[in-house]
């Protein structure tokens, strides 16, 4: 069964490739579509993406005027070679473009809904902004709405130079907040049934507030089998969840294997799981350890797929991850009550003013730590290196665990021999 499965999936990567539209030098194009992403600004230019199956293609265009998530372009340029740091190998620079209002309704969401949405993110996100300056106020839309394109260039790449930029994307401890806390407390008052069907709905609100990006569909997908399962009375077995979740994200859009978020937020997700086996011991340590320990086994995961895209990774990141990542459910969980008071702008602020320290301090580490000389360290690798890393990962790992389990199994059983021993010793002859 198995096997059908695996196959099943290969066809569907081969047609899919097959289908996928062929960007050539020099080519003269003319596209038309709706931003299904917010796109990524800089001091002069924003960038987005035209994802055609396994085609993709770079688009960077002037800051004036600004394009926003839902936004239709008729995009007219030839295809030029990407600069060397670009993580596509065809751009469209500068092309001519102008904006439509399309007639059919938008692909993931109904236009009116879509709308109240992205109206709904940016009073969220205006709420933030008008009690904190900039970058604290802009930190802390990435951690609660996923918003990573208000960060300046600066701070930007000083996240990016200490490791901390996963901390700017809709995480699953975002989802656990949304949906998974209010379910286990509404289920005593509404009854299971009622209270699952909410936190689905929840669920997949946040997702369309955020982004439909690969790590929000991850997490919500995963967190939606969470409740089905507590709701047919099974148990949850995290790894044949994240198995399945995989599997079906990569059947209805086989391109997001190459997408480097969903690469980065799966690998960082398996090393979190295998945290306990990795680098259990070190959650002994105060404050620190918890977060050390899910710091050093994503590392260990992302590390490859890092040097894979960018060349580079961060020799400072553990560090930096550990004197932030305990503060960020406290920012997160705060954030979240401050929506619900965006009634109130007064009360708003006050919430909002009492998350200053700890992302006063967040900003501090990171924009201070970014100074270390070497902080980042350069090394490029190819795919296959990839492949051959992540093979002698698992190997290596998979005979640590075998010999904790032998390891163990002799322990009961040196046990059962000494009790033994004295129970006979007790006995008359």
């Amino acid at each position: 069964m198995i096997l059908f499965f695996v196959l099943l999936l290969l066809f569907r990567f081969w047609s899919d490739w097959r289908l996928g539209e062929k960007f050539v030098l020099g080519q003269k194009i003319k596209l038309s579509y709706c931003l299904s992403d917010q796109p990524f600004y800089s001091k002069t230019n924003q960038t987005f993406y035209y994802q055609n199956h396994f085609s993709k293609l770079k688009i960077v265009v002037p800051i004036d005027p600004r394009f926003d998530f839902g936004d239709c372009l008729e995009i007219i340029g030839e295809i030029v070679d990407c600069p060397k740091s670009s993580r596509t190998d065809r751009c469209l620079l500068n092309p001519l473009i102008s904006q439509f209002n399309n007639q059919k309704e938008p692909r993931v969401l109904a236009g009116f809904l879509t709308k109240k949405l992205r109206f709904f993110r940016e009073k969220m996100a205006e709420s933030f902004l008008g009690a904190m300056p900039s970058p604290e106020s802009d930190l802390l839309s990435g951690i609660v709405l996923g918003l990573k394109q208000q960060l300046g260039p600066d701070f930007y790449r000083q996240l990016r130079l200490t490791g901390t930029l996963h901390i700017v994307v809709a995480s699953g401890y975002n989802f656990s907040l949304i949906g998974e806390r209010p379910v286990n407390f509404l289920a005593f008052f509404l009854g299971r049934l009622p209270a699952v069907v909410l936190g689905i709905f929840l669920v997949w609100l946040y997702v369309g507030i955020v982004g439909f990006e690969p790590p929000v569909i991850r997490a919500a997908i995963m967190l939606s089998f969470l409740f089905l399962a507590q709701l047919a009375g099974r148990k949850f077995d995290r790894w044949r969840v994240l198995a399945a979740t995989v599997y079906l994200m990569l059947f209805f859009k086989p391109d997001l294997i190459a997408d480097v978020s969903f690469q980065l937020s799966l690998t960082a997700l398996i090393g979190v799981m295998l945290g306990d086996s990795l680098f259990g011991k070190l959650k002994k340590i105060p404050v620190f350890g918890s977060g050390l320990a899910a710091t050093l086994s994503a590392q260990l995961l992302v590390l490859p797929v890092i040097c894979w895209h960018f060349g580079a990774t961060s020799l400072i990141a553990p560090l930096v991850n550990a004197l932030i990542l305990p503060l960020i459910p406290w920012i997160t969980g705060i954030g979240f009550v401050s929506l619900a008071f965006l009634w109130s702008p007064f009360l708003n602020k006050i919430i909002l003013l009492g998350l200053y320290p700890l992302l006063w301090w967040s900003v501090l580490v990171v924009e201070s730590l970014s100074r270390v000389p070497k902080a980042e360290f350069s090394l490029k690798i190819n795919g296959y290196q990839v492949i051959f890393y992540y093979l002698v990962f698992f190997f290596l790992f998979h005979k640590l665990s075998s010999k904790k389990e032998q390891g163990k199994q002799r322990r009961k059983g040196d046990g059962s021999s000494s009790q033994g021993s004295n129970n006979s010793l007790g006995q008359p002859f």
